[in-house]
């Protein structure tokens, strides 16, 4: 409730009634836009108590706010300020936001472009939603992780460590991840090796922010991971493209770019390239890693999907191999547990993961504890293992399902091949269909397609969208190519 006490003040000296100041005092709330159309005001008794009145005059302030139409009475509840005031107060009245700043007051910013506009629309519940790749949130390990939650709620070191800055990670995640990393990707980092992030978005802002400076250039491929790009373009950075095929970023082009000019960074992903799916072949990383001996660049190799392979073990990253402490290793978490769990990690040297830890502090004081420690539990138990044996087996066949629907449906309408893991599949649209359009009808029916797509006609991956398979039952996945078989035909 408002602190109507200090709101409202009555004169007992002044010739105006104190009913009258009161419904004046009221009206000009209403005006400022302290007391917003459709609040409800305090209970008569209520509100005499707390400015020192007679209950009666409260009565006739609110009868006089009553005949001037500024509230209405709604039963069971009270008065309350009508939603659309009448003409006289006057109709197009809205409230002042706070907020609002006049042209002179308005602030300089610096100039980012290409930032992405971020869509306000609400979807509705009802409605299909296909995403760019991300895991079944119903499928997320509520069970285990509630668990272990009310097992360690009363544990007095766990709730004291809430106190204090955060130090990276709480130890336990940090020594945990290290194991996690260590026996499924043959990394041999320890935990000075390890900070944990908020997902893995901030462990590739971290990189880049702290090595890369205003005109450095860097290389990414088109089509590229957006975010990514957004990072390289705050930081100022001057962005080099090569392009990507069945095998991967094309290193051919890169070793080009290398020759003629000063590299600072390279962001990629060899496992499952954002957003074709691809994985790097092994001859492409060992010139990649004998590029990086030659010349001396930093790379982000991020873990993307690392964990989700359906028919073949992975191939091991970049940086199990010899590259002189050069390579950022990224992931996230929140694609093993569900989208909800912003917990991520970045992997580098100690000096450079305590660069990032300052960096980090800056807009992130503490940690999550409590949701670190439970997930160090879940991977020391073994619990995470047995989640993503499982997943991956659901996933495998909702690809399979997906893939099968596409071709049986669309036919020669789409193209795409099926990875060899992740969340999504890469499917390029016929040249005679266009994209932005079909996006645009597909919402139009209750089914909205918001995975990363490519609309560079220079690019052999035009009119090609991620269509993220993981996030849907098996009678979503019917339903949304038939909505894409009825838009096409």
């Amino acid at each position: 409730m408002l602190p109507f006490n200090n709101l409202i003040v009555t004169d007992r000296n002044s010739q105006v009634s104190i009913a009258a100041q009161i419904s004046d005092q009221i009206i000009r709330l209403i005006r400022d836009g302290v007391v917003v159309p459709g609040a409800l005001l305090p209970a008569t008794r209520i509100l005499a108590g707390l400015i020192g009145v007679n209950r009666k005059t409260i009565n006739k302030a609110y009868e006089d706010l009553l005949d001037q139409e500024w509230i209405e009475s709604v039963p069971r509840q009270g008065f309350r300020v009508k939603a659309n005031l009448p003409l006289i107060k006057p109709r197009s009245f809205h409230p002042v936001n706070k907020f609002e700043q006049t042209d002179r007051q308005q602030p300089v910013f610096i100039e980012k472009d290409e930032i992405p506009k971020l869509s306000k629309r609400r979807i509705p519940d009802y409605e299909l939603l296909v995403t760019d790749g991300l895991p079944d949130y119903r499928l997320t390990p509520h069970n285990d992780m509630q668990r272990e939650y009310r097992k360690h709620l009363d544990n007095k070191a766990l709730n004291r460590a809430t106190y204090f800055l955060d130090q990276g990670g709480h130890p336990s995640l940090k020594n945990a991840t290290a194991s996690f990393l260590n026996s499924s990707r043959g990394l041999n980092v320890a935990e000075e090796n390890v900070l944990i992030t908020r997902g893995g978005q901030m462990a590739i802002y971290l990189a880049i922010t702290l090595l890369v400076g205003r005109g450095d250039e860097v290389v990414a491929t088109e089509p590229n991971y957006v975010f990514a790009d957004e990072a390289f373009l705050n930081a100022g950075a001057v962005i080099n493209r090569i392009g990507v095929d069945e095998d991967g970023m094309i290193i051919e082009e890169f070793e080009k770019i290398l020759e003629e000019k000063q590299i600072k960074m390279l962001y990629v992903a060899p496992h499952h390239h954002h957003p074709t799916t691809v994985t790097m072949s092994s001859e492409r990383r060992l010139k990649l890693l004998q590029l990086m001996s030659r010349y001396d660049f930093w790379v982000i190799e991020d873990d993307y999907d690392y964990d989700y392979h359906h028919s073949n073990r992975p191939i091991l990253p970049l940086s199990t191999s010899c590259h002189n402490g050069k390579i950022i290793y990224v992931g996230s978490y929140s694609k093993l547990l569900g989208p909800s769990v912003r917990l991520g990690f970045m992997i580098s040297a100690p000096k450079l993961i305590q660069r990032a830890l300052h960096l980090k502090r800056l807009f992130d004081l503490k940690g999550d504890v409590f949701n670190e420690y439970v997930l160090a539990q879940m991977i020391m138990s073994g619990a995470l293992d047995r989640h993503i044996q499982n997943v991956n087996r659901i996933y495998a066949s909702r690809c399979v399902l997906m893939a099968q629907l596409l071709r049986e449906k669309l036919g020669g309408k789409v193209s795409f091949s099926i990875p060899q893991g992740g969340l999504a599949l890469w499917v390029k649209f016929h040249e005679k269909y266009d994209l932005k359009q079909l996006i645009r009808k597909a919402a139009e029916q209750g089914l909205h397609l918001i995975g990363n797509a490519c609309f560079n006609p220079a690019s052999p991956h035009n009119n090609s969208i991620r269509l993220g398979f993981a996030s849907l039952i098996e009678g979503e996945i019917i339903r949304v190519t038939d909505i894409l078989y009825q838009l096409l035909s």
